[in-house]
C-alpha cells in the first residue's frame, strides 16, 4: 500500500476522465485490518453494448500480474484471451525508447526519436502486409 497526498493523488488521476475517485474499505491479507482507501471507479455513464478489448501490452501486464498473484484460472485465461484478440501493434512501441536510447549518442535526441519512430512504423506497416499476404494465401486468392 502506498500513501499519497492529496496532491499527489490529484496529479495522476487528472487524465482519468472515464473514471471517478471513491473511497473504499479494503481489508489487508497480512494483518487484517481495515482501511480508508482511494481508488478511482469507472463511472456509471460508461458503458457499452460490446466489449472494448485492452490494447496487447495493457493486456499482457493484466496477464502476468493475474499469473504473479495467483489470481483464478478463468481470470488468467481472459486476460490471456484479450491479449491474442487484441491488437499488436502497441506492443511494437517497446521497441521505440531502447532504439532512441541506443541511437541518441550518434544522431542527437530528436533526430534518434524520428529514426525510431519511422522504423517503427515501416515495422508496423511491413507486418500488416505480411499479414494480408498471408491471409490472401490462406484464401486462395490470386491462384
Amino acid at each position: 500500500m502506498v500513501e499519497l497526498t492529496d496532491d499527489e493523488w490529484h496529479h495522476i488521476a487528472r487524465h482519468e476522465v472515464m473514471y471517478q475517485l471513491i473511497t473504499a474499505s479494503i481489508t489487508t491479507a497480512m494483518d487484517h485490518q481495515q482501511h480508508l482507501v482511494s481508488v478511482l471507479m469507472a463511472k456509471e455513464g460508461v458503458s457499452s453494448s460490446e466489449a472494448i478489448l485492452p490494447s496487447a501490452r495493457y493486456a499482457k501486464l493484466l496477464r502476468v500480474g493475474a499469473e504473479r498473484f495467483a489470481l483464478p484460472v478463468e481470470v488468467q485465461r481472459y486476460y490471456k484471451k484479450c491479449e491474442t484478440k487484441a491488437s499488436s501493434l502497441s506492443l511494437l512501441f517497446y521497441w521505440l525508447m531502447p532504439m532512441v536510447k541506443r541511437l541518441t549518442p550518434f544522431l542527437g535526441f530528436n533526430r534518434a526519436w524520428w529514426v525510431a519512430s519511422m522504423s517503427v512504423a515501416v515495422l508496423a506497416l511491413a507486418s500488416s502486409w505480411l499479414m494480408m499476404f498471408y491471409t490472401l494465401q490462406v484464401l486462395g486468392v490470386g491462384k
